[in-house]
């Protein structure tokens, strides 16, 4: 019966801590532009979840028919470091950009792109989405392995 009680606890707690945690994703930035011929464009933004956001910064093509991009290029950056970048060729093979922002630091997302097509312009959008890094839930459950590892090595030597 203890054993029902104990993996009671454990699901419950997962329930409350890990599950909501990462329930609260949030859009921290998005936009949709035209580029036309090559051209580049620079956002800015400031992640305001605290302590810390894990973030997905994603680029799609948005082009209809007769626009289009022969390329189109992301790059993720502060000031002073790059954090990620994608581009290719062929805008359906972009990769998503994971990155871990923190609050009140100034993001850069430089996107390029040459059009292509008829009229030389392609259409993107951009999304960056970002959720809490639940720093009290990571530490309970590696406090709660660590005792379990103590717990299983204390009933090996007994």
């Amino acid at each position: 019966m203890l054993r029902k009680q104990k993996m009671f606890l454990v699901m419950l707690s997962i329930t409350f801590f890990i599950v909501p945690a990462f329930a609260n994703a949030a859009i921290i930035f998005e936009t949709s532009e035209f580029i036309t011929e090559s051209e580049g464009i620079v956002y800015e933004f400031v992640v305001d979840i605290e302590p810390s956001a894990a973030c997905v910064a994603t680029i799609t093509d948005l082009s209809e028919d007769l626009l289009g991009f022969e390329y189109l290029y992301l790059t993720i950056s502060t000031s002073s470091e790059g954090l990620g970048e994608t581009y290719t060729h062929d805008p359906g093979g972009l990769e998503p950009i994971n990155f871990i922002a923190y609050p009140g630091i100034q993001y850069y997302a430089n996107v390029f792109g040459f059009g292509s097509g008829e009229y030389k312009t392609g259409n993107f959008g951009l999304q960056i989405v970002g959720s809490p890094v639940p720093i009290p839930t990571t530490l309970f459950l590696l406090g709660s392995g660590l005792i379990g590892l103590i717990g299983l090595r204390r009933r090996i030597k007994h």
